[in-house]
């Protein structure tokens, strides 16, 4: 097995390929972003859909590959996976958990959608989004496709028990291991580029919240 590249009380995280690492760890809960919806401009930055000019994020391992998120229901646990329109093969039962970015300006989309594996009634969280930019918590933006931790910290709170080990294997800046940190959960977070595994480190030694 891999080392990991950070650990403490809460959180462990692995620099790697997901699909190698995932298989030998245990964990109870799935909450991911996968990589979608991006495009790669040729000059090395990263242009957004909606947006007239490239902002200048690198580009994201996986979003080129038409990455289909459904393997991860082979292990078995609780899943929730965001991107459900971009993923043709995702079961249409379970619930859906939506974030309503309160904004309605033609460019972007007023909502993003989370699937969860359970059966139960739908649940919205609105959390105000203005043009790119959300309120994102506790850092700044640093990665394309970053969630807000209010949302994250939500999704965390009702997707899971508080004995639950979370994994997150694409996990950008960390957004969803700083959640469960915060609400005294324990989580596995998996990143290919070293950059963002080394945000997300900086982002877990702050002082834990327990929401």
């Amino acid at each position: 097995m891999i080392e990991p590249y950070y650990s403490d009380d809460f959180v462990t995280i692995y620099h790697g390929d997901c699909k190698e690492i995932l298989p030998g760890l245990s964990f109870d809960v799935v909450i991911t972003d996968p990589p979608y919806g991006i495009e790669v401009v040729k000059n090395g930055k990263v242009g957004i859909k909606g947006l007239a000019e490239p902002r200048k994020y690198r580009e994201v391992v996986g979003d080129t590959e038409k990455l289909d998120p459904t393997w991860l229901a082979s292990f078995g646990a609780s899943q929730v996976i965001f991107g459900l329109e971009h993923f043709v093969k995702i079961p249409h039962s379970g619930q859906l958990l939506v974030w309503d970015k309160e904004v309605s300006n033609g460019l972007f989309a007023e909502v993003e959608i989370a699937w969860h594996s359970k059966n139960a009634p739908s649940k919205i969280i609105k959390h105000q989004q203005q043009g790119f930019v959300a309120n994102l918590g506790d850092i700044g933006r640093h990665h394309p496709t970053q969630k807000p931790l209010a949302v994250m910290l939500w999704l965390v709170k009702n997707c899971s028990n508080l004995e639950d080990v979370i994994v997150d294997p694409y996990m950008g800046t960390g957004t969803t291991l700083r959640a469960a940190k915060d609400l005294g959960r324990k989580a596995i977070g998996i990143e290919i580029d070293e950059q963002y595994c080394e945000i997300a480190v900086k982002r877990l030694a702050q002082e834990v919240l327990f929401a």
